[in-house]
């Protein structure tokens, strides 16, 4: 039987662990991945009859992507039925971004949802 080099195994130990450690501290991976000059759209269930309608909360914050167009869109007939409201971003500079959305009224400081989505830029 071969003998162990203990030194390597304690070392090999460490290595691992290090990598572990590094990968728990790591940055939310990425939900959208652009490279500088592309647009991306994240579209959400709305509908503007409740009064209810989503806002980009941090739009003017934001340095490695803008926010280029929102619009709502019904996609079913009648009145009180539901839609779709669709945001575009665009990628200005190469950088990583965190975008907050949220679902509220305009009269009203009671949000009723939110998302949050990170965006890479290269």
């Amino acid at each position: 039987m071969k003998k162990i080099n203990w030194m390597f195994c304690a070392t090999a130990l460490m290595m691992v662990l290090e990598i572990f450690c590094v990968s728990c501290n790591k940055e939310k991976e990425a939900d959208y991945t652009i490279n500088v000059g592309d647009s991306f759209s994240v579209v959400l269930d709305s509908n503007f009859s409740t009064g209810y309608g989503w806002q980009c909360e941090n739009a003017d914050e934001l340095e490695c992507v803008t926010l280029e167009n929102h619009f709502y869109q019904q996609t079913e007939e009648g009145n009180g039925k539901l839609g779709i409201e669709v945001f575009i971003f665009i990628g200005e500079k190469k950088g990583r971004e965190e975008v907050k959305l949220s679902y509220s009224r305009d009269f009203s400081e009671e949000i009723i949802d939110t998302r949050s989505f990170v965006v890479l830029v290269i």
